[in-house]
């Protein structure tokens, strides 16, 4: 099989990220971090900590020890939002680029007293960044954007939303799933910043593992309270970093091997990741433009490894369906969970056929895909 899914999860890991689960799971070493002052409560707790540190180093956050280990970037997001915005009638803008796991929170927060406003796009398709600056408010508290569209891999300007939420003392929260990992990011430069991403797609980790990094200091409340492995006696959770959201027992195989997959990125360099997953990109984007029957969506936008399209009016589930049983590719159809998207690009019905470049990928691959979709292509206008 052909895998182009990987804005969905990345399918091929590298060795370390199995080795490093493999030994956290059967060497018998690893005990209850926290919970005890025994070697293996200890040798688990120092495997958390490298993993944090490994992530810090690759994404050049200023403290390893502001860098929480959660479930997926569905948990980050909504630990974070709902840390800070549980009954709150602040005011938060966001975007139409959004998936759900940011929308749904703030939804959600709507109901308890949060005022929301969604900034949509301009007339080239790029977002509307004139509309942030008369978007705020006397009591606008934070700007809650992706790094990278889901759906067309179109990048955010990060630098300017974080110029303009540190002139007005707003809080940046970015949720990073595409590009962490894909990417090179330097967190250090954004400030008063959360990053929220999960551990399965770029960072070549495995399911079950997301990430909380804060760059600065925030009043986080506890959204679940239960075991912490110290201050027992207390009747509150800890608020403070990582602890307000990390409850009880940690993961610890699944972050060793998250550690592994982010070795393996430092190694092999972030740099050099980048340019092969663009290379492809560019080189696919190039071959889907010499078939009219293609439309792609954000072709020539700053992007990740993400290409968006659709063939005349087929339906986006029927062209996948075809790219899988016929060629035994792997893209993902349908509406990818970013309903607003969809919308201000008139997909609803026919949603989008989405490739999406791993490390691992080839360019022998990328052209085995060009063959597929012009076949697919002449089949529908014959």
């Amino acid at each position: 099989m052909i895998y182009f899914d990987n804005a969905a999860t990345t399918l091929i890991k590298p060795k370390q990220t199995t080795n490093l689960v493999l030994e956290g799971l059967s060497s018998g070493l690893y005990g209850n971090p926290g919970r005890g002052s025994h070697k293996s409560a200890l040798r688990s707790l120092e495997e958390l900590y490298k993993t944090r540190e490994a992530i810090a180093q690759l994404c050049n956050a200023s403290d390893a020890s502001h860098i929480a280990l959660t479930q997926n970037a569905s948990a980050s997001l909504n630990l974070v939002l709902r840390s800070l915005f549980e009954g709150s009638s602040a005011h938060v803008i966001t975007t139409v680029l959004e998936h759900n796991s940011v929308l749904r929170p703030l939804y959600a927060l709507e109901k308890t007293g949060l005022n929301l406003t969604i900034i949509g796009l301009d007339g080239n398709g790029d977002l509307d960044y004139k509309r942030f600056d008369t978007a705020i408010q006397a009591d606008t508290k934070a700007i809650v954007v992706t790094a990278a569209s889901n759906v067309t891999g179109q990048k955010t300007n990060l630098k300017y939303l974080s110029s303009l939420a540190q002139r007005h003392k707003l809080v940046l929260i970015v949720d990073a799933s595409q590009i962490a990992g894909t990417s090179p990011i330097d967190i250090s430069a954004f400030g008063n910043s959360i990053f929220c991403f999960t551990g399965h797609k770029g960072l070549l980790g495995p399911m079950g593992t997301g990430v909380i990094v804060a760059h600065g200091d925030f009043p986080f409340q506890p959204v679940f309270s239960g075991g912490s492995g110290f201050h027992s006696f207390d009747t509150e959770h800890p608020r403070t970093m990582p602890d307000v959201f990390e409850v009880g027992t940690m993961n610890v195989p699944s972050f060793m091997g998250l550690r592994g997959g982010v070795e393996f990125l430092l190694r092999v360099g972030l740099t050099s990741v980048s340019s092969h997953i663009a290379d492809l990109r560019n080189y696919f984007i190039q071959g889907i433009k010499q078939i009219p029957q293609v439309k792609i969506y954000a072709s020539d936008l700053d992007g990740t490894g993400i290409v968006a399209l659709n063939i005349l009016d087929i339906s986006s589930g029927e062209i996948s369906f075809e790219l899988d049983e016929r060629y035994d590719i792997a893209t993902r159809p349908g509406a990818h969970c970013a309903p607003l998207m969809h919308k201000a690009l008139h997909t609803e019905t026919q949603g989008i056929v989405r490739f999406s470049f791993s490390y691992f990928n080839t360019m022998a691959e990328v052209e085995q895909a060009l063959h597929a979709i012009s076949d697919i292509a002449k089949k529908y206008t014959r």
